[in-house]
């Protein structure tokens, strides 16, 4: 039974001719300049570890928000990809209403892995004095 070693949110990722995993843009940390605000596409990157070819594998994905809500994607909003020892997940259209601590929630068959991306506005210009 196939389970999740590892995953990560990034811009895009692709296997290259190698069969190797290239990343770009992997996330940390989402710095928006206002909310809410949609991201347009984004990838949840999961190794697999104990994968067979024909294993059924059943994908579920969900967004946490900083008040506790948690909400799944529409059919239309993500498309998953199994590729070698890895499943490729598309995001469409994630929305991020409020600042603040956010969980992204890969799970394959019982076991659930979370990454935790805070989502953060710039700081308030500095208000100097003018004499």
């Amino acid at each position: 039974m196939a389970r999740i070693d590892w995953m990560l949110l990034c811009e895009t990722a692709f296997l290259d001719r190698q069969d190797r995993v290239s990343l770009i843009g992997v996330a940390t940390d989402f710095p928006v300049p206002s909310l809410p605000l949609v991201i347009k596409q984004m990838m949840m990157v999961a190794r697999l570890v104990d994968a067979r070819p024909g294993d059924e594998m059943r994908v579920g994905v969900a967004i946490g928000t900083p008040g506790g809500q948690w909400t799944q994607p529409r059919d239309d909003g993500f498309e998953v990809e199994q590729t070698g020892d890895y499943l490729l997940i598309t995001l469409r259209d994630v929305p991020l209403l409020e600042a603040g601590l956010y969980q992204f929630a890969l799970a394959l068959g019982q076991q659930e892995v979370v990454t935790e991306i805070p989502v953060t506005l710039p700081a308030a210009p500095l208000q100097l004095g003018v004499h």
